[in-house]
């Protein structure tokens, strides 16, 4: 953060986890105020720098597992890389420890590698962990490949990319899903369509069944109606007959005298 005076060529000194930074220039004066800035360290890094210093009376390499266990950063590597090679060189552990304890921490720490400071300090470890024959040169390319690739994936370009991926597939499954209700509904509507079709199926047999009724009924009635009129016709010719016959004939004339 700003300080809340700007300042060149000012003393600066940490202390207790505070960086206090006194006097200075601000370009038209010389300033004699001092400010403070509270330091925020992780408690992981807090608790990595109390087990260096933390009294131990076990072998070493039980402390040396403990680090590289709760490594986590190029920071801390640089630590560890110097307190290993101190107790190399104090013959304390062998080089085989010292290339486990180093090529482990080494790998824990590459995907640590997002700021371009921290892959600088990395990539001179390596060239120092190459140059003491800790790693061979396929280890070498291997860890470097790592961190160039957990460097790569924090810039922001990448994460945008990445983001707009999410994105896309946000509404890929939100297209999937429409897709899936959509599908629902043609399902739903093929079985109405299926229902209409038997609907429509029964009703023109009905139709059918309707004219044939009609059809058979109409020729019974014509029947009848025929049958009737063959009686009437019978019936009328009987009534007729005995009507004329008692008709006058006048002209006969033995009928007309007899009347």
């Amino acid at each position: 953060p700003s300080m809340q005076t700007g300042r060149r060529g000012c003393a600066a000194v940490g202390v207790d986890g505070k960086l206090y930074v006194m006097g200075g220039y601000d370009g038209t004066n010389r300033v004699s105020s001092i400010e403070a800035l509270i330091i925020q360290q992780s408690n992981n890094n807090n608790k990595f720098i109390a087990k260096i210093f933390e009294k131990d009376d076990r072998n070493v390499l039980f402390k040396c597992e403990e680090l590289m266990s709760i490594i986590e950063d190029i920071h801390q590597m640089k630590m560890l890389y110097t307190c290993i090679n101190s107790l190399y060189h104090t013959k304390t552990i062998n080089q085989e420890d010292r290339k486990r304890y180093i090529t482990g921490s080494l790998e824990k720490v590459a995907s640590s590698t997002t700021c371009r400071e921290a892959i600088s300090v990395f990539k001179q470890l390596l060239d120092k962990a190459k140059q003491d024959d800790i790693i061979s040169d396929h280890e070498y390319y291997s860890l470097e490949g790592k961190a160039v690739v957990a460097h790569v994936g924090a810039a922001p370009f990448v994460k945008e990319i990445w983001e707009s991926i999410h994105n896309l597939q946000t509404r890929v499954d939100g297209l999937e899903n429409r897709v899936d209700v959509l599908d629902s509904k043609v399902k739903r509507l093929e079985q109405v369509s299926a229902n209409i079709v038997e609907s429509l199926s029964i009703l023109q047999e009905g139709i059918l069944r309707k004219k044939k009724i009609e059809a058979v009924t109409g020729m019974m009635s014509a029947v009848l109606n025929v049958i009737s009129l063959c009686t009437a016709g019978f019936i009328f010719e009987g009534a007729m007959g005995s009507v004329i016959s008692d008709i006058v004939d006048f002209g006969d004339i033995s009928h007309i005298q007899m009347v």
